[in-house]
């Protein structure tokens, strides 16, 4: 047997020893009325450790979803009962004569209503009208002033007059102009940390028929609003930027 033979049966002796002693000493201590109760604790300890752990994912994942359930209810709640801006198509119209009772322009009153369950906060609107082009409309730029006041639930009021002369109206009757009335309106809710809130709108006049009243100064009109091809649109689908409108409203 060579020298690293015998060095490895000494270890290989050593090892067997040594296991022998650390069996005997657990023996011992199985009989001992201390060792038994570190055990027991030991293991209550570690079954207390991975309860704890299960209660605690469990306690996150149920307020995780208690936080989920609370932002889906505000979400709903705030679109249910949320102001919503309109423009309907129903202009009222009526003449403006001047001192000799002669007719100076057709004014028009555009409305815009508030078909939501509670009221605007800081209501902003731009109403324009163009009646110099026989062609789709493609610029929107602002003439008047946004005019501040707020809508009631279900309320609806109306435009500043809009004074569109006879030149005009003639023009568009013998087709040789096209009338647009444009606009917008950016406001707030009373929810707390909710967005401004923007609609445009734009209708072209296609029809427009004024006949007098006999016995009297007045005019039977009949008139009617038909949506452009763009700028019609609500909050998100409002896409563009850099208008006079999403610099007023981000302004608020």
């Amino acid at each position: 047997m060579n020298e690293a033979e015998r060095h490895k049966d000494k270890s290989t002796a050593e090892m067997e020893k040594y296991l022998r002693y650390l069996k005997i000493q657990f023996q011992r201590s199985l009989r001992e009325p201390e060792f038994i109760l570190e055990i027991l604790v030991f293991v209550i300890l570690a079954v207390y450790t991975v309860f704890t752990g299960f209660m605690y994912f469990a306690n996150r994942d149920a307020a995780d979803a208690a936080r989920d359930s609370a932002v889906t209810g505000r979400e709903a709640l705030t679109t249910v009962q949320r102001p919503f801006v309109t423009f309907p198509p129903s202009p009222s119209v009526v003449s403006v004569r001047d001192a000799k009772r002669q007719l100076r322009s057709w004014r028009f009153y555009l409305p815009i209503e508030n078909s939501g369950d509670t009221p605007t906060k800081g209501l902003k609107a731009v109403f324009n009208f163009n009646g110099i082009q026989n062609a789709e409309l493609s610029d929107f730029r602002d003439f008047g002033t946004a005019n501040s006041f707020n809508l009631g639930p279900k309320a609806m009021l109306s435009s500043e007059g809009l004074d569109v002369s006879p030149e005009t109206v003639k023009n568009i009757q013998t087709h040789k102009a096209r009338l647009f009335f444009y606009g917008w309106a950016c406001y707030r809710d009373q929810f707390k940390d909710t967005p401004v809130h923007i609609t445009e709108f734009c209708y072209e006049v296609p029809f427009f028929k004024a006949s007098p009243i006999p016995g009297s100064t007045d005019w039977r009109i009949v008139t009617s609003l038909s949506a452009c091809t763009s700028h019609v649109c609500v909050d998100d689908e409002c896409k563009a930027q850099d208008k006079p409108q999403d610099r007023a409203c981000s302004e608020r």
